[in-house]
Parts: C-alpha cells; structure tokens; sequence
C-alpha cells in the first residue's frame, strides 16, 4: 500500500474511532436522561429557586423561605467548632446566572481563617422526608484546578445527607481529585463516612471529564433506611453513583449541603464556584 492510500486510510480510521466514541457518549447520556425522567415522575416539587427574588440578608443568610444558612467555620484539635468566617464569603451574582440573571457566588479565600464554605440546607426530614431528589446547577471558573501536595488533592461539591447526632455521622458526600500536580485531569467519586467513623469509597470515576467554564447539573435520589439505603448520582448527565443496600439512615433528622467548598488544608490558592436553579423533590405519597 502507498504512503499516501495508507495516509488517508489511518485518518478514516481516526474519524471513525471518533464518531463511535461520540455516538457511545450520547447513547450513554440518552440513557442517563431517561432514567432520570422516569424517576423524576415519582417525586412532587417541593421548592425551586433561580434566586431571581433572592438577596443577602446578612453574612449568613439569604432571604428565602427554605431554612438554610452559609458554614464558614473550622474545627480545631479538641473538637470544638470555630465561629467566625473572615475566610470565606457568598453574594448575589447578576452577570454569569445559569436562568434568569442572578445566582449565588460563594469563595473560599483563607484556608487559614475559615475551612469551609458550606450552602446547608437544614430540617430536611420535616421538609421532605426520607425519600428526596435534588438537583443544582454549578459553575467552576475555566482554570479550576487544585493544588494541595501529592495524595492530598481532594475538593468536596456537596454532601448529599449528613446527620446532626454522634458527631455528625453518617454522611455521604461528592468529591472532585486531582492526581497530578499541575495536570487539569480529574476523578469524582463519593466517599462515605459511616456510623462507626469508618470511611469508604462506594463510587470512583476516572478521567471524569469536569466541565470547568459552563454550567452543570448534579443531580441525586436517595432513599434513607438502615440496612435498605439507595444511592443515584449524576453529574453533567453521567451516572456516576448507583448503590443500593447501604445504611443511610440512623437518626431522623439530617441536613444537606446543596454546594460546598471544602478541600485539602494544604491548598491554599482561593477558590470560588456559582450555584443555580436548586430543585428539591419529595417522593409523591399516591
């Protein structure tokens, strides 16, 4: 075969290794959605907000009828909680909403004063029960990195319950790796910290293609229950967390973080992500 014949005969084969992966991907994401839908049929909306009406009532607290609030402490090695925040901030932002024109801002720029920048959502028990489905809408600015030492570079996006007794325990979470210094490749996985303050890993995606400069959706249905607990997570449309038989469940009362800035001590760099149109559904009782 001439030079040239096999020239064109490898870029044929480039393109269609392409367009399979992509027509894969789309297969994949058709999938996802459908799932998505036929379970969303199951839940009632319970609250929506694009934060249209929304402002800051004080450093805390915006003016929504949902019961929330915004954690900038830390802990310290006896076990006692910070208040404070002089490290962390949110605000209204009018220029770069997913709808509408506003969203909330929310940074976290001294790891030394404030730990965490937290969006909790709290008595969600008496809100919605043990049976929920939520969605939020997120924005990473495009050179979103991390940059704690090696082994050290996890970033924690949301938590999807935590309860309030026994120190806080269980809870399940979303975290964002970054296996390698200075290399924009990430892994997402959900990490579980049980009753007994054990943890473990019951989800790890590699190579996850993070959006980073354009909106996303994480989407999540958890059921709570001791022994029969039910985990589904979607990030960018992708099924990234589908777990069953898990203790989700002790106590009654919980909270969720429906957007979360927490990472590595060691990574010091501020860091600042945007959160839109919050959905949270409730199992429909029919």
């Amino acid at each position: 075969m001439s030079k040239k014949k096999m020239l064109v005969s490898n870029k044929t084969l480039v393109k269609f290794a392409v367009v399979s992966v992509l027509l894969t991907s789309i297969v994949f994401l058709v999938q996802s959605i459908s799932e998505n839908e036929d379970l969303l049929s199951d839940f009632v909306l319970v609250y929506y907000t694009n934060f249209e009406d929304a402002e800051k009532v004080d450093d805390r607290h915006l003016s929504f009828p949902v019961g929330h609030y915004f954690n900038f402490d830390g802990r310290l090695e006896n076990n006692t909680w910070v208040r404070g925040g002089e490290g962390a901030r949110f605000w209204v932002e009018n220029s770069i909403a997913h709808s509408g024109s506003r969203c909330i801002g929310m940074e976290l720029f001294n790891i030394t004063k404030s730990l965490r920048n937290e969006f909790v959502i709290y008595d969600v028990h008496e809100q919605l029960g043990d049976e929920i489905f939520v969605s939020a809408w997120f924005y990473l600015p495009a050179d979103w990195m991390l940059y704690g030492p090696d082994g050290l570079r996890w970033y924690s996006l949301m938590v999807f319950f935590r309860e309030y007794d026994n120190n806080y325990l269980p809870y399940m979470c979303l975290h964002i790796s970054q296996p390698k210094i200075d290399v924009p490749e990430f892994s997402v996985y959900v990490f579980w910290r049980k009753i007994d303050n054990s943890k473990e890993v019951i989800s790890h995606v590699s190579n996850f293609s993070l959006p980073r400069g354009r909106w996303f959706p994480v989407q999540y249905y958890l059921k709570r229950d001791p022994t029969a607990g039910i985990l589904k997570v979607w990030m960018d449309g992708k099924l990234i967390c589908d777990k069953s038989a898990i203790e989700t469940k002790v106590q009654n009362e919980y909270y969720i973080s429906i957007a979360k800035i927490y990472h590595e001590p060691y990574d010091n760099v501020p860091h600042q992500l945007w959160v839109d149109d919050i959905e949270l559904r409730k199992r429909s009782e029919s």
